[in-house]
């Protein structure tokens, strides 16, 4: 669900489609990576994966918490106005 959301984001925003794209992608690898890292016990591996995943996560939070900031501003402008 998040990931269609992010997906639409960026066909409405071609200036962030590509940053995007490129963390929804490494999440999607990371995990994988992880997941295959457990099932060869190495937890190490499994770890750093994680913690990659978890990075990409937090760098769209924060990009999505900024078009947020963003369209909530004008909206508020727009209603003083």
């Amino acid at each position: 669900m998040i990931e269609d959301s992010l997906f639409a984001l960026s066909k409405r925003n071609p200036t962030v489609s590509a940053t995007i794209n490129r963390e929804i992608n490494a999440v999607q690898m990371n995990m994988e990576k992880a997941i295959s890292a457990l099932e060869e016990r190495n937890s190490g591996e499994a770890q750093v994966r994680g913690q990659n995943a978890m990075t990409s996560i937090n760098n769209l939070a924060l990009m999505l918490n900024e078009a947020l900031e963003k369209n909530g501003g004008s909206t508020e402008s727009a209603k003083q106005t």
